[in-house]
């Protein structure tokens, strides 16, 4: 079976092939059967209670808690791909669970007319590949496509009728048209939580704020039904927040940011950022000066989707104010000003919390690229570090470090003491290894190929407080002042005599020479990018 084929369709596949029990996703073909006993027929979707009426929502069904499958082993797909709609078409009516996943890889790579109607009966009647089979649905184009979704929303399953609200989305959803008015019962009457969920949210990506006027009646009765699970409110309120000046959304989201529930104060935060903008951009920088973890760690790393504006917006001031939720907003504003403001992001790796500190590494990455590595390498080799920063530093090596990096990663890999670094360093030298096998030698970073060239200069001596003797990579000695321009563009831009500790962020962007506290060093810089040359310090005593 071709990789590309499965395209969309794996993660329903997945999940049905997990709750099957198939292998390799759930337990082996040779285990024993479990006894199950025989399947009611299928009974049409239930009514769910109205708002404000029936018993309030069980406390266990809010967040992750779904009712328990029963797993039964099916073995793995025997035969090949049916390539003719007529084998297709077989393939999706077969007993044997392995023929009916070819059968849907197949529907999904060629979508052939004649396969809808045994793929519209899988989605009503297939307790195992219900949701895979709406996915295939989804990819045949209108009018054909539109109308299998929306007799989809009337299937017993509830993965199907969650795959076809999703589906819906995608095709977009004009105010008071015929798919709003299909995914209104969903949302207000089916049994399943799930699928209220799903359709909130189909009404929110697919309209974008524009309802009509019985949806958005709906989305807030449902956002204030007090019987109502979690998930559907906020759903709701998100889609209700996407509507231009529509408040009670989002004080319902802002409130639920700062819930007590840890699931949902972060899935609040997640919502908030989707709808963007400037309000959900506060959302956001509330949560980042919080001292719950959980909450700042999540709303650092979701700045990114409100977009460049709302973010600096929100932050300049925090950002200004430096201290540990200056540094939290100069990670979270990495994405947009990550060059900019590339000093901060380096006090954060060395001033910050440990959870700051090991945030602060990917981000570094990501706004210093190939330049970052020497920061990286020097707090990866810091024994004094702890295990998540260090462990955090030989991750983003891997994203952004050159053919100098891979050394210092397979010393780690081989030779520290902390398995946790070990392992960490061992799936960062497998990344580099792949990225540098993928990138070829013609696309080598600035950075790391001026990095190597300066591995071949030499410190000779200190010759004042402001001055250093320099050998070139051919031999040539000369003296530099700090702020010549010494090669390549970098200036001597500070000297580090015995005992000194490095602070400024040239010095700490060096590299691990730099932390040498014995040797005599000299800084080079330019703009965001660093290397340091060393001496023993007997050779390099100040006068």
């Amino acid at each position: 079976m071709k990789p590309r084929a499965v395209g969309r369709l794996a993660p329903a596949l997945a999940a049905a092939l997990t709750l099957s029990g198939c292998w390799p996703f759930g337990p082996s073909a040779a285990q024993p059967k479990p006894k199950v006993p025989p399947s009611a027929p299928a009974k049409p979707p239930a009514k769910a209670p109205a708002s404000g009426t029936g018993s309030a929502a069980p406390a266990d069904a809010e967040f992750g808690k779904l009712p328990e499958a029963r797993l039964k082993p099916i073995g793995p797909p025997k035969g090949s791909e049916p390539k003719t709609p007529a084998e297709i078409v077989a393939a999706l009516g077969a007993k044997r669970p392995g023929q009916r996943i070819l059968g849907l890889v197949a529907a999904r790579r060629t979508r052939p007319a004649e396969a809808l109607g045994a793929l519209a009966k899988m989605a009503r009647r297939d307790p195992i590949f219900a949701g895979a089979a709406v996915e295939v649905l989804a990819a045949y184009p209108d009018p054909a496509g539109l109308r299998a979704l929306l007799g989809a929303l009337e299937s017993a399953h509830v993965e199907a009728r969650v795959a076809a609200a999703r589906g819906l989305a995608e095709r977009g959803i004009p105010a008071g048209g015929e798919v709003e008015k299909a995914l209104l019962p969903v949302l207000g009457r089916d049994r399943d939580w799930r699928a209220r969920a799903a359709a909130a949210r189909a009404l929110a990506l697919g309209a974008e704020g524009n309802y009509g006027l019985a949806a958005a009646q709906a989305l807030e009765a449902r956002m204030n039904a007090p019987d109502e699970h979690e998930p559907v409110r906020l759903e709701c309120a998100a889609a209700l927040a996407r509507t231009p000046g529509n408040a009670e959304g989002w004080e319902y989201l802002s409130t639920a940011a700062f819930a007590r529930e840890g699931d949902r104060a972060i899935r609040g935060l997640e919502l908030a950022a989707e709808a963007g903008g400037a309000r959900g951009a506060a959302i956001l920088g509330a949560a980042l000066a919080s001292d719950r973890t959980e909450l700042w760690t999540t709303a650092l790393r979701l700045f990114e989707l409100v977009g460049r504006d709302a973010a600096i917006q929100a932050l300049a001031a925090r950002l200004r104010a430096g201290g540990e939720v200056g540094r939290r907003s100069a990670l979270a504003l990495a994405p947009f000003e990550g060059a900019r403001l590339l000093p901060e992001i380096v006090k954060a790796l060395e001033e910050g919390s440990q959870v700051l500190r090991a945030a602060a590494c990917p981000a570094l990455a990501r706004a210093g690229g190939a330049a970052a590595a020497p920061a990286l390498e020097r707090k990866l080799l810091d024994e004094r570090e702890t295990s998540a920063v260090r462990a955090a530093a030989a991750a983003a090596l891997g994203r952004c470090g050159g053919p100098g990096s891979a050394p210092t990663l397979r010393r780690v890999a081989e030779k520290d003491s902390d398995p946790v670094v070990r392992a960490a360093a061992r799936n960062a030298l497998e990344l580099l290894a792949a990225r540098l096998a993928n990138q070829g030698p013609a696309t080598a970073d600035p950075a790391e190929l001026e990095r190597l060239a300066f591995s071949r200069w030499a410190l000779v001596a200190s010759e004042g407080p402001n001055a250093v003797r320099l050998r070139d990579g051919g031999g040539a000695v000369r003296v530099c002042q700090v702020g010549d321009e010494v090669a390549l563009g970098y200036r001597l831009a500070r000297i580090l005599g015995p005992g000194e500790e490095p602070t400024a962020p040239e010095a700490l962007l060096a590299g691990p020479d730099a932390a040498e506290r014995e040797c005599l060093r000299a800084i080079l810089a330019k703009g965001n990018r660093a290397v340091v040359l060393a001496v023993p310090g007997v050779r390099g005593l100040r006068p």
